[in-house]
């Protein structure tokens, strides 16, 4: 269940970066580097380090995205800060690098405030299983499955792996 809530605020917050990034491409934040050094600021701002030196506390691999290693909350409030900083995006009709990015620190200091008004410290948070080892291992899970369902296994019998 936690996994599929995990999997379930992953993908959310996948849409949710690719909805801002699209706002912010037109409002000045162009590049590749540039949207990267954006989304750095979030994290600057919600765990008080960089990207980068966050993924080495973490012992992530500097080649994944630090999100794939979030727990669901994590998740959350991540898609929280680009769902605020793109509305008022919009809503305020802001443009320039400086000034989206001013933005997206506003949204970001407000959601780890409230993170740490109900105990929640970002940055002492334990990295939680990698979400691409989850998604393969669901894939499996259903391959299984569908082998069940054709060898028309009972259900207490679901759990028995058919060779072929």
């Amino acid at each position: 269940m936690e996994e599929d809530k995990r999997l379930s605020a992953r993908g959310k917050l996948k849409d949710t970066e690719t909805k801002i990034e699209e706002t912010v491409y037109f409002r000045g934040i162009t590049t590749q580097v540039e949207f990267a050094t954006f989304k750095d600021a979030k994290i600057q701002v919600m765990y008080g380090v960089s990207t980068q030196n966050l993924k080495k506390q973490r012992n992530i691999p500097e080649n994944r995205a630090l999100a794939d290693f979030d727990n669901e909350v994590e998740l959350k409030a991540k898609d929280f800060v680009y769902a605020m900083t793109d509305h008022n995006i919009k809503t305020k009709n802001i443009r320039w690098k400086y000034n989206l990015t001013h933005e997206l620190v506003t949204s970001a200091k407000a959601t780890r405030q409230a993170l740490l008004q109900k105990g929640i410290v970002p940055e002492s948070l334990s990295p939680a299983e990698d979400l691409k080892v989850i998604a393969k291992r669901r894939e499996e899970e259903k391959k299984i499955l569908e082998k069940n369902e054709l060898h028309g296994l009972s259900d207490k019998d679901k759990n028995i792996k058919v060779v072929e």
